[in-house]
């Protein structure tokens, strides 16, 4: 009765008690804190008419009454603090925050007792304190040693409290029975705290016994309840031959193990392909900084010839960066499931006669000819047109930059094949050609592999375009590809496409795809006028520079609420918006978008991502460029923007 319960016998078993003692009395505990904080406050009226009934307890009405609010309001964070999930779940928590809260309130009403006047000091305050000590160590449920530590505070508290007491208010005690009114009131609270300690470690006890008979019936269930499911698995084991229980053992450790396997793989090529992305980022960047130097030492002395040089180096290493994230940003981007293939049927001899007109420059350059089939045929596929163009630029640029430097004619051409179940499309060249081996063990498909690359590093490529290749057909059903190769013959490529129906639902005969290359590029850009919103300030100032470099007229702005700022000051609609997509405080180019149309009505729009999974939110009326892009394809995408809005 006495002694403190002792603990359970491990640690886990203590700790499982603690939170359901805690669980099912947290909202007793909240109960019974709402209703003292009600019971306090109620006071504060018996307290106003004692005021005004006893002229000697009015002086001290205003202080008595400032402690009463005070013992309130410091009672609403603990009523708050037992709403809260740690309340409920942690007991010692939940103890110190109600031993805490019961103290406070006990030495706020002897602080009361020191400020009413005799007799009410005994007669009301005093009840007060012990009312508040009996509560405290009744009916906030608390454990035995808490209410130890609680009773003990309060009788430490109060016995300095009452001689005090006795000392301030010994005129007022003109009476023997007034003198000793110290020592019954002590004695009482000294029983009551003996009371609580008593009753509180019955209590507890009794909690304990409960939750060792339920904690040992749930163990006893437990075991009953593996007991049944070992026995059900027994006899389910029993109605099956030994043969086929050991076939399903073994198939579930074979399906594990290639599971492992597959998983270590792909951890592995993961791992390979960052390491070879880092790899081949660290060399344009070292590049980068080894002509930034030399590059300015050069202006310095005004040797331009020798600056211009570091500046060429300098273009060809960011270019070569630039390509490498491009491919790097493709493969996530085609891999992360965000991307979905948009099927239509369309006549695939236009598309053809686009990705000839695109890569004739190159094929000029590295004195390749191209050849094509016969404009004029009409044959339909079920594709997505601008995977299937992006599949073959990248087989025709392979064959291209592969050519066979020691042949007099170099020849890439693209070859259609109808047969009756697929269009068989083939790319072929008479290059370098590859190792069949090399073929057959897909190994030209992982990232960054390069076969026998002579060529200087800015014109290489990154070797990311066959991987890209084999990521889009992934996403096209019934696509195939077949690759026929032999060093120093060349390499045929060849997809086999399925049909499509001319009349089928968003079939088109894309006739106007490639009529961009063939408009007059503009040599003159002066007098265009450009709006530009980009909120990072390298990337801003950046592009200004090449605003400024070809004498575009341009205003700029970091956010959406400095573009209106902006749009109050523009005398003339801009020729051009071009924005991020993504912008501060959660806005985006549609909000640039309507806030531009507001002033100035519809503007030609080009609008730069990072984010090449957020096709689906962008308006097609934009024009859309994923980051990084060149110079190059920025001026070459505004010119043809310029062109576009000019015709309409």
């Amino acid at each position: 009765m006495w002694r403190p319960p002792p603990a359970f016998e491990t640690a886990a078993l203590e700790q499982a008690f603690e939170r359901d003692y805690s669980q099912r009395f947290a909202s007793h505990r909240q109960v019974a804190i709402a209703l003292a904080l009600l019971i306090g406050t109620a006071f504060l009226g018996w307290d106003f008419l004692y005021g005004y009934a006893d002229l000697s307890f009015q002086p001290a009405l205003r202080s008595v009454v400032v402690n009463r609010g005070m013992s309130s309001l410091l009672l609403l964070p603990f009523l708050l603090v037992t709403g809260s999930r740690q309340f409920h779940i942690d007991e010692a928590f939940a103890t110190r925050c109600l031993v805490s809260a019961a103290y406070l309130q006990f030495a706020l009403y002897c602080l009361g007792f020191l400020l009413a006047p005799y007799p009410y000091d005994y007669m009301y305050f005093f009840m007060g304190s012990f009312i508040c000590l009996i509560y405290g160590l009744t009916m906030l449920r608390l454990r035995a040693r808490a209410v130890l530590v609680l009773g003990a505070l309060a009788l430490l508290t109060a016995l300095p409290v009452f001689m005090l007491n006795l000392e301030l208010k010994d005129a007022a005690l003109n009476s023997p029975a007034a003198r000793i009114y110290v020592w019954p009131a002590l004695s009482f609270l000294l029983t009551a705290a003996t009371m609580g300690y008593v009753v509180s470690n019955l209590l507890e006890h009794s909690e304990r016994d409960s939750f060792a008979r339920a904690h040992e019936l749930e163990r006893q269930n437990a075991i009953m309840l593996r007991y049944g499911q070992e026995v059900a698995q027994l006899n389910q084991t029993l109605r099956y031959s030994s043969d086929q229980a050991q076939q399903k053992a073994l198939a579930l450790i074979e399906l594990k193990e290639r599971m492992r396997l597959d998983a270590e793989r792909r951890n592995r090529e993961k791992s390979q392909f960052l390491a070879s992305a880092v790899h081949d980022l660290k060399q344009p960047i070292q590049a980068i900084s080894n002509v930034l130097e030399p590059g300015r030492r050069a202006l310095e002395r005004k040797d331009n010839g020798t600056a211009m040089r570091m500046f060429d180096l300098a273009a060809e290493a960011s270019d070569l960066m630039r390509r490498l994230l491009a491919g790097v940003l493709e493969i996530s981007r085609l891999e992360s499931g965000f991307v979905h293939a948009e099927l239509s049927s369309f006549n695939v001899l236009p598309m053809i006669q686009d990705i000839l007109n695109q890569a004739r420059d190159q094929a000029l350059r590295e004195g390749v000819l191209l050849r094509g089939p016969a404009p004029g045929k009409v044959l339909f596929v079920h594709s997505d047109e601008h995977l299937l163009t992006r599949i073959l630029l990248n087989l025709v640029g392979n064959g291209i930059k592969y050519h066979d430097p020691t042949r007099h004619e170099r020849i890439v051409q693209l070859k259609l094949q109808p047969t009756h179940t697929c269009l068989r499309l083939t790319v072929e060249d008479n290059g370098i050609g590859m190792d069949p081996e090399l073929v057959r063990s897909e190994a030209i498909f992982k990232p960054f592999f390069q076969i026998a690359n002579s060529r200087r590093e800015s014109e290489k490529g990154v070797g990311l375009g066959l991987s890209i290749v084999r990521a889009m057909l992934s996403l096209l059903p019934r696509h195939l590809i077949e690759i026929l190769s032999s060093p120093g013959q060349g390499t045929r490529i060849t997809l086999e496409l399925p049909w499509g129906q001319p009349h089928a639902p968003g079939s088109h005969a894309s006739e106007d795809a490639g009529r961009a290359g063939t408009r007059d590029e503009l040599t003159d850009w002066r007098g265009i006028y450009v709006l530009y919103v980009e909120d990072d300030e390298l990337v801003r100032r950046t592009s200004c520079a090449i605003f400024d470099s070809y004498g575009l007229r341009y205003e700029s702005a970091a956010s959406l609420s400095e573009l209106n700022n902006l749009l109050a000051t523009m005398e003339r609609r801009p020729d051009l918006l071009v924005s991020d997509y993504r912008l501060p405080d959660g806005k985006t180019a549609a909000d640039v978008v309507q806030a531009l149309d507001a002033v100035f009505g519809t503007t030609p729009t080009l609008v730069l991502t990072g984010e090449g999974w957020t096709d689906k939110l962008m308006d097609p009326a934009w024009t859309v460029r994923v980051k990084p892009i060149s110079t190059a394809q920025l001026l070459t995408t505004i010119q043809e923007l310029l062109h576009r809005s000019v015709s309409v």
